[in-house]
């Protein structure tokens, strides 16, 4: 089941873990110092960001305080039910423990989303996919997904920077392009920053990042654009597909 928006909304996610071996060394010495580059970006502009980890406590030094969310990455290929529930149970009680609440989680396997009824006894109200994933029987990937039980899909537009080095702009203008997309057919954009491949490719990549992130806030201010995390924006449709039509944030669809 997909919802209609009247108004175009942009999540944007940090992956604050390193994705591959290659990434792994720079990631170790300039994790922390990229994390906080990022985080100043954002506060600049007062942009909500979703900060997504296998270990959400290692962020827990970042001041990342309400305006932003902590998202947990789990699974894998061989994740099946049991190790899934066992996974959910060991590290959300961790990070209860540490006072942290989280609800979305980043899905590195399909595993993941057959086995949402697992997800949703933990409280997760949204899981984005991993690049690449499929989303459900939605045939629009630029509409937000239900997918069961009561839990929201948010598939990957584009990601910054671009997996190739030599594209003009770093992916920048891909990105663009899609939020572009997205206000003409009042859709959902989510954009992936992957801070250890952003660490590795230098201030170059940094600059394209804050070049978007100024023309994202330029459309917010447009009134054309609405940017929020991915939890805030699950639990938004979920409590507005329960009010009353003339309230909802929703559109029939055509």
């Amino acid at each position: 089941m997909s919802a209609r928006l009247t108004k175009a909304i942009l999540t944007i996610s940090i992956d604050m873990d390193a994705p591959d071996a290659a990434t792994q060394l720079v990631a170790h010495r300039q994790r922390d110092a990229i994390l906080q580059r990022l985080l100043a970006m954002f506060s600049e502009r007062r942009l909500p960001a979703t900060w997504c980890a296998s270990d959400p406590l290692s962020a827990t030094t970042l001041d990342i305080g309400t305006t932003h969310e902590l998202a947990l990455a789990v699974g894998d290929e061989s994740s099946a039910r049991g190790t899934l529930a066992r996974e959910l149970v060991q590290r959300l009680s961790s990070l209860k423990f540490q006072g942290l609440a989280v609800n979305t989680l980043v899905a590195r396997s399909q595993s993941v989303v057959e086995h949402l009824d697992v997800v949703s006894g933990h409280g997760i109200v949204a899981v984005r996919h991993a690049a690449g994933m499929g989303v459900g029987k939605s045939s629009n990937r630029m509409q937000p997904s239900l997918l069961r039980f009561g839990v929201w899909g948010f598939p990957v537009s584009c990601e910054l920077p671009g997996r190739s080095r030599w594209l003009p702009g770093g992916g920048r203008h891909a990105a663009r392009r899609q939020i572009d997309r997205a206000i003409a057919e009042r859709g959902l954009v989510q954009l992936v920053i992957d801070a250890p491949r952003l660490a590795a490719r230098g201030r170059s990549a940094e600059r394209a990042l804050a070049s978007l992130l100024a023309d994202v806030d330029q459309r917010r201010r447009q009134g054309v654009l609405e940017i929020a995390t991915i939890g805030a924006t699950a639990a938004r449709l979920a409590g507005q597909q329960e009010s009353r039509p003339s309230r909802s944030i929703l559109r029939p669809a055509a």
